[in-house]
């Protein structure tokens, strides 16, 4: 999903200086991995 750095990359470049545009960023890495990992897991069970 390239896209998505993408977009990230456009709102650090045009909002350096937003703290909570990170925290939103850090969450939203956290969550791709966890959706990326889950079907795998339900695939394995």
């Amino acid at each position: 999903m390239p896209f998505l750095c993408a977009n990230l990359d456009e709102a650090f470049f045009h909002y350096p200086q937003r703290i909570d545009m990170q925290i939103i960023a850090g969450i939203g890495n956290i969550s791709v991995l966890e959706v990326l990992r889950s079907p795998f897991s339900e695939k394995g069970s």
